[in-house]
């Protein structure tokens, strides 16, 4: 959704521009649904009393994959060489109406424009970043005087699976001046922004079931401290120590699922929610993420898990409580012992842990 279908560019080894005889006819290998040359340029754009700096696209106008690809916001695909598409948000900024004329700076002096259509920011930085003016591939040629050149060579792929061999394939049948790569604006948002955001939210899950299974021993602990008389009644009138274990068990384990009747609901709204921002974050029209039902018994499962465990922690203490004690009030030696090589081993590992997220952002 973020960066578009799978493609690859065909650039030159040292950057820049380069003939598109270079590039040999690519439309007969299996997988390869088109071939897209492109052009970039930057130059200055006036309308009315603004003038502003833009990036313009040459796009080839046969290239039918790639101008259906552009998600109109409002208007028309251009129809003849001297109408073009703006971006959207652009327009917005500059309270820019379309149909409008514009006058671009060329190589030559001064041409105009007609824009026909404002085309979503989103569709238009996946066929490259910072492009705001969509025009021809023949019209850009002639305003800048690159007549048969190419920035690169989109080479749009029928499937993600199939994107690895056809790069080995296409490489094999490019001249040594020329490289096929994965497009960079992919590569870009792949490593900096899907896999650090992937990384912080496995980080996030991690720490909240920590947090949870301290929060959760901690209740139960003082569920425990604060009933103490009354289990130590129980044990004066017969009750075996197995039995309360057994009892603590049960309720931390009715406790867990209860928990988890709730949790698992309010996680995936929560999670409904966060896709939202990231959407808005990102500026992309992203598919609904729903948890599917290995998630859902797996977050079924851990609350439970979690509660027995933390139960049997707790539980070990009633096996040494004492009736006498519990009933007189008699606190037990070392239950209220603060635990201070715990919390110091703690404190390490949680700052090993943010320390190796920060090593990674980084």
């Amino acid at each position: 959704a973020l960066a578009g279908p799978p493609a690859l560019d065909i650039v030159a080894d040292q950057g820049g521009r380069f003939p598109l005889a270079d590039v040999p006819s690519l439309d007969m290998l299996e997988g390869v649904r088109a071939t897209v040359p492109m052009m970039f340029r930057v130059t200055s754009v006036r309308a009315a009393a603004k003038r502003w700096k833009t990036l313009v696209l040459g796009l080839d106008a046969d290239a039918s994959e790639a101008w259906s690809g552009l998600e109109l916001t409002i208007g028309r695909l251009p129809a003849e060489a001297g109408e073009s598409l703006i971006d959207a948000s652009l327009a917005q900024s500059l309270h820019i109406e379309t149909p409008c004329r514009l006058i671009v700076l060329t190589r030559r002096g001064t041409a105009t424009t007609t824009a026909v259509g404002a085309v979503s920011s989103s569709s238009l930085r996946t066929l490259g970043d910072g492009a705001t003016l969509v025009v021809s591939l023949d019209t850009a040629h002639r305003w800048f005087g690159a007549a048969g050149q190419a920035d690169r060579v989109r080479v749009f792929v029928d499937a993600a699976e199939r994107r690895e061999s056809l790069k080995t394939e296409i490489a094999s049948r490019l001249p040594d001046r020329l490289i096929v790569q994965e497009p960079a604006s992919q590569i870009r948002l792949a490593d900096e922004i899907l896999r650090s955001s992937e990384l912080a939210l496995q980080f996030a899950g991690a720490l909240a079931l920590a947090m949870a299974a301290f929060i959760i021993l901690n209740t139960l602990r003082m569920n425990f401290s604060e009933r103490r008389w009354q289990f130590s009644v129980m044990r004066a009138i017969g009750a075996t120590s197995r039995q309360l274990h057994r009892l603590v068990i049960v309720e931390g384990l009715c406790f867990g699922c209860i928990g988890a009747a709730l949790g698992v609901p309010a996680g995936v709204l929560l999670a409904a929610g966060l896709g939202r921002a990231m959407q808005q974050l990102l500026g992309a029209d992203l598919p609904a993420a729903w948890p599917g039902p290995n998630a859902i018994l797996f977050g079924a499962c851990v609350g439970p898990v979690v509660a027995v465990a933390a139960a049997w922690m707790v539980a070990r203490q009633s096996r040494r409580l004492s009736p006498l004690a519990g009933i007189t009030g008699i606190e037990p030696v070392g239950v209220d012992q603060y635990p201070v090589r715990r919390v110091l081993l703690c404190v390490a590992v949680w700052s090993a842990a943010v320390g190796c997220l920060t090593a990674i952002s980084f």
